[in-house]
């Protein structure tokens, strides 16, 4: 038993040193649009088309494609025939318009970031803020980049999605809500939409706020919420 044990850690061990692979190649078929392409294409492709669709050699992309179906991610089909691959509910959520954006953040980071590191443990700084400029997140421009505001904006569109279908209860009463780091005002919008009698307060950096387009029901507030927050009934604070 104890030696069936060890080969299972040993294992699970393997599976974190070698954890970045799958991430990495999910992140390559984001960024050459296979996701959409498959979607976009409504039965099975071949390979040789796929291959023509994201201009990339057949032969380097079938090595990725068969790690990807291997995993899940997407579909083999055609045995005994031409390879064919299609869509699985993995991938259909990997789209552009869903978790696509998500992934491609998470391969865009090269500099310390919002994520806990040695270097913030030992020196109790607050991870992606005194590490990347006195101005803060915002002013660190791998952050504050195109990916970045995708990524956080298909993460807030499917998340208040969820929460409007399935948590319409947790708004009975609440005539006022503040989005603390709320960007752009996606996820607040969605809210006042679906409940229109709550005045939205979208709380931000000031040249987050300065970028930020109108949206009814919605104020923006310049600040900061490690000084204050706009009172209201309900704060809403949405992480990564």
């Amino acid at each position: 038993m104890a030696r069936n044990e060890d080969t299972v850690a040993i294992a699970e061990a393997w599976n974190h040193g070698f954890g970045f692979i799958k991430t990495s190649i999910v992140k390559t078929a984001v960024e050459l649009e296979i996701p959409d392409i498959l979607q976009n294409h409504g039965t099975p492709i071949s390979l040789p088309d796929l291959s023509s669709a994201v201009g990339c050699p057949t032969d380097r992309l079938h090595r990725v494609m068969r790690f990807l179906a291997h995993h899940g991610i997407f579909k083999r089909t055609g045995e005994g025939g031409p390879v064919c691959y299609a869509q699985t509910p993995i991938s259909r959520s990997l789209t552009r318009d869903k978790l696509g954006p998500f992934v491609l953040l998470q391969g865009a980071v090269c500099v310390p970031n919002g994520c806990i590191t040695a270097e913030t443990l030992r020196t109790a700084k607050r991870p992606g803020v005194e590490l990347s400029g006195s101005d803060g997140l915002y002013e660190d421009p791998v952050f504050y980049t195109k990916v970045f505001r995708e990524a956080m904006a298909s993460h807030a569109r499917l998340t208040t999605t969820a929460v409007i279908e399935n948590y319409r209860e947790g708004f009975d009463g609440v005539r006022s809500l503040v989005d603390v780091g709320g960007s752009q005002g996606m996820a607040l919008g969605m809210l006042v939409k679906a409940f229109p009698r709550i005045r939205g307060i979208c709380l931000d950096l000031p040249e987050v706020v300065a970028r930020a387009s109108p949206l009814e029901g919605v104020e923006f507030v310049a600040g900061s919420m490690f000084e204050s927050v706009p009172k209201a009934d309900v704060v809403m604070l949405m992480c990564q």
